[in-house]
């Protein structure tokens, strides 16, 4: 190979070979660089279907532009051979440096933040190294870190490789797989492999943040965290021994200790479940040293249940657990697990609260459901296998967020449209009050109960025996609030624990704040910033989330204050950022009930679907979408686009297979809207926290021009843009805590007042203009659920239920002569008609059946009716989000007793 050409590149010497092929230095003759090729196997190369899977993979991998990143330049064929043209990475690799034996905590966390930085930046793009390993970490002269190989081991996944010597140095092995160990097919190399890796389960972002916690152990000690004769004797380890943390020296700091423990926790779930998160603890070290160490430290003082979701399974419940919960035990209670089966169809949690636990202990209550479909509530005794269907409901109109009343007798629970309850020995529910989408009640001990009103909505009380309601706090207008939700009386019945929102939260509710509210006064106070669903426990603690993560923090109930610091008490928790809710609940008694798993955002592709449902790959890069609309000649859609925790709008080139990125604001510029000649979009644009309406043009010149002024309106998003190009529909969140729709005049200079074109106590949304003007189809729920209507344009005419069974997102055919809208069932459409000021439309029909995934809608801010689809002009096709989230709710409850007095050991052993 020495000496010889390939196109421009001229090969100058040998870098090294392993199991992914040879690397060869060689001269870019026409750029005058220095560059790398790596030689793919012949068998490799040869293999069409694993050709085109590393293809897509190379086109991935080029898309990962980072300076801790090796990059790709090019995927080549030259003379039967195909290589990869890649950055050379000069300096020595991570594994030699780590011979020279434990390395400087300074320089152990500069090199580490690089890995974490360059895994985090891979991991936002949906790319999972799989392989990650000293080796493959290149330290250059000037100390920047290069990561290598990002994607190659997903690519290379079951082929057989050959020349490779398994009596060598397993734990510095190359990727292994189904030829080199006889077990199934294993990705990675030996001593950095995951437990899942190592079991040939299915991995994913998590198997690098266990790799990359070997490789800080690495570094630390100077000696491999996983060894053996055999690859069998390296994967034994790997599933079988705990890492010893212990064996470190004592210089190290607890911080980092802490992080290595996390990182290297077997179940995946118990595992730091994100890179970004050791990247900052590495920086916050890095800027301060010598802070504080955390009181909770290492896991002699901190149980392995109280770090993990993950509890042991544990099916009989019977006598035992019936006497554990009513035995009217006085001693302190031993820890105790279960796992329980609760529902086939799943336990709906989409729309907040799915479970709870009557004070007592004695019986819990849940939601069950598959996705957009509620089917009932549920009461269950702990005792007994005995459970019992309370309420029922169809889709979105059944029952959910169940509430006990102090003494266990009833049961409240909210539907979209009223808050009820019902006795637990069964009967018919007693409606209470009207509300529009509730977020959370709470049932106080004189027969008060707390409520939101909607999502937009401050507190109110009202008696349990019904009457008015009244209101308990407002909203704080200077400081930009939402919402409060999610109330918990507090012991004693004089304050309310609840949580609060911003606008500048964006509905994520990492960014809010947890508040107590005196009934009394009104009188309001913070008692933590960032982190929601809180939950009072009588062991004197305020538990919260936080990144998926339940945290404990110390409390006085009767100062209303805050007496310590917080600290870990449960990691894996369903959670949903987005409602501000988790699924968990705490009994007076101790004892916990909770759903493990989260709702991370899973990368999808966009497809076209025709009227027989049949996908098509539209965009083959996986992301996170929302809100497709296609241009008006058909050739390019605009979308939302999460990339970290920023959305911007980018528009795609169908025919030219071209991404090109429109918004580059800093927080929230999504749900763009096209103008009907091609050279606008409209979108909603968040500036210093605070949204409005913009546009900009499609050709990428010129700056953004303001149509509504940011704080005019709240959350306002343009839907669609007249045909004549004069006005854009867009709905916003009225005072109500309903949402309205809204007419935004347009001229030449930009955007004028707008006017309001449905003003109603219920929530309209989704307008969409027909292709003459004359039309606006919109979703309401006066119904009691969102069903599609069409109204005259200008208002003032007549209006016309158009769906019979439930119906949002209306969009008409290029010819105006058929409306889709969706369900959750699939798309369904009509044929329409007018004549002069009347209109008529058929009996709704199906299009095609699926439940695609639905992007914003029910993944990000489940129960908002954000686009998730979109038609061409001759309505045969459809762009969608693929993937369903069926199958993917919980069917099992975890039950942890006994865990108050290790709460109270814990807090002691942290005074201490």
């Amino acid at each position: 190979m020495i000496g010889s050409s390939f196109s421009q590149y001229k090969v100058t010497s040998k870098l090294g070979e392993g199991g992914m092929g040879e690397v060869w230095r060689a001269e870019d003759t026409k750029l005058g660089r220095d560059v790398a090729l790596k030689v793919l196997p012949d068998a490799f190369a040869q293999d069409p279907d694993r050709l085109a899977r590393f293809e897509r993979e190379a086109r991935v991998l080029a898309s990962l532009s980072h300076p801790n990143i090796a990059g790709i330049h090019g995927l080549e064929e030259i003379d039967g051979k195909r290589f990869l043209v890649m950055e050379l990475v000069e300096g020595q690799t991570l594994a030699e440096h780590i011979q020279r034996g434990p390395m400087p905590i300074e320089e152990v966390v500069r090199i580490a933040r690089q890995i974490a930085e360059a895994v985090e930046a891979a991991h936002e793009k949906g790319v999972v190294h799989r392989d990650l390993k000293p080796a493959n970490v290149n330290i250059m002269p000037d100390g920047t870190v290069k990561v290598l190989d990002f994607g190659l081991a997903k690519a290379l996944v079951g082929d057989p490789m050959s020349g490779g010597n398994v009596n060598q140095d397993l734990s510095l092995s190359p990727t292994m797989t189904q030829a080199m160990t006889g077990m199934g097919v294993l990705l990675g190399t030996a001593g950095y492999m995951s437990p899942e890796q190592a079991r040939g389960q299915p991995v994913d972002r998590r198997a690098d943040i266990w790799a990359f916690g070997c490789i800080l152990y690495e570094m630390l000690s100077g000696r491999k965290l996983f060894t053996g004769e055999t690859a069998t004797d390296v994967i034994g380890a790997v599933v079988h021994k705990e890492p010893d943390i212990d064996e470190l020296s004592s210089k190290v700091p607890k911080r980092i200790r802490l992080l290595l423990e996390r990182c290297l926790q077997k179940d995946a779930n118990r595992r730091l479940q994100s890179i970004g998160d050791a990247r900052i603890a590495l920086q916050e070290w890095q800027e301060n040293p010598e802070a504080e160490e955390p009181v909770v430290a290492d896991t002699a003082r901190r149980p392995p249940w109280l770090v993990a979701a993950g509890v042991t399974a544990g099916l009989v419940l019977g006598a035992v657990l019936g006497a554990t919960l009513l035995g009217g035990k006085n001693e302190p209670e031993q820890l105790r697990r279960f796992e329980i089966n609760v529902s086939e169809q799943g336990l709906f949690s989409r729309l907040g609260s799915g479970i709870e636990v009557s004070a007592d202990g004695s019986k819990i209550a849940y939601t069950t459901g598959s996705e957009g479909q509620i089917q009932g509530l549920v009461l269950r005794p702990l005792d007994r296998f005995q459970e019992t269907v309370l309420a029922s409901g169809e889709g979105a109109t059944g029952p959910y967020h169940p509430f006990f009343s102090p003494n266990g007798d009833w049961l409240g629970f909210v539907t979209p449209r009223e808050l009820k309850k019902i006795s637990a020995s069964g009967g018919a529910p007693i409606t209470l009050t009207q509300v529009d989408r509730s977020r959370g009640a709470s049932w106080g001990p004189d027969g008060t109960i707390v409520f939101a009103r909607s999502v937009f909505s401050p507190l109110s009380l009202i008696s349990a025996a019904g009457g008015d309601p009244r209101p308990l706090t407002e909203l704080d207008e200077a400081a930009g609030e939402t919402t409060h939700r999610w109330p918990q009386w507090l012991p004693g019945g004089k304050a309310v624990l609840f949580s609060s929102l911003a606008e500048g939260g964006q509905f994520i509710f990492e960014n809010g704040a947890i508040e107590v509210v005196v009934v009394e006064t009104g009188e309001r106070k913070v008692v933590h910033r960032g982190g929601y669903y809180p939950r009072y426990v009588p062991t004197g603690h305020i538990l919260y989330v936080h990144e998926g993560t339940l945290f404990a923090l110390p409390f006085d109930v009767k100062k209303l204050e805050v007496t310590g610091s917080q600290m870990p008490v449960l990691e894996g928790l369903e959670t949903n950022a987005g409602q501000g809710s988790a699924q968990y609940a705490v009994s007076d008694t101790g004892l916990l009930v909770y759903l493990e798993g989260g709702n991370e955002l899973e990368p999808f592709p966009i497809v076209w679907t025709d009227s027989e449902g049949e996908v098509e790959t539209l965009w083959a890069e996986p992301g996170i979408y929302g809100s497709p609309q296609l241009s008006p000649d058909g050739d390019r859609l605009a979308v939302s686009v999460l990339r970290g925790q920023n959305w911007d709008v980018w528009v795609y080139d169908l025919e030219r297979d071209v991404a090109t990125r429109i918004t580059f604001g800093k927080a929230y510029d999504a749900d763009p809207v096209w103008s009907p000649d091609g050279r606008w979009i409209a979108y909603e644009g968040e500036v210093d926290g605070v949204d409005g309406i913009f546009r900009k043009r499609t050709d990428g010149t010129g700056d953004a021009e303001m149509l509504l002024e940011p704080g005019k309106h709240v959350f306002p998003a343009p839907r669609s843009w007249s045909p004549d190009g004069k006005f854009i529909a867009i709905q916003s969140s009225g005072e109500g805590g309903q949402t309205d729709i809204w007419v935004l005049p347009l001229d030449e200079t930009g955007g004028g007042e707008p006017e309001l074109f449905t003003s109603t106590a219920f929530t309209e949304m989704g307008p969409s203009f027909s292709p003459d003007g004359r039309w606006l189809a919109y979703s309401s729920t006066e119904t009691g659920r969102s069903e599609v209507f069409v109204a005259t344009f200008p208002p003032g005419g007549g209006k016309w239920q158009v769906s019979d069974g439930g119906g949002t997102q209306a969009r008409w055919s290029g010819d105006g002569r058929e409306l889709f809208f969706r369900t959750d069932a699939g798309i369904m459409s009509v044929k329409v008609s007018s004549e002069g000021s009347s209109f008529r439309a058929s009996r709704p029909e199906i299009v095609f059946e699926g439940n695609f995934l639905g992007g914003l809608q029910g993944v990000l801010l489940p129960g908002f009716n954000f686009p998730d689809y979109d038609v061409s002009a001759d309505g045969k096709r459809f762009v969608m989000f693929q993937g369903t989230t069926e199958g993917a709710l919980a069917t099992e409850a975890k039950i942890v007793l006994g865990w108050f007095e290790e709460l109270r050991r814990l807090a002691e052993a942290g005074a201490q």
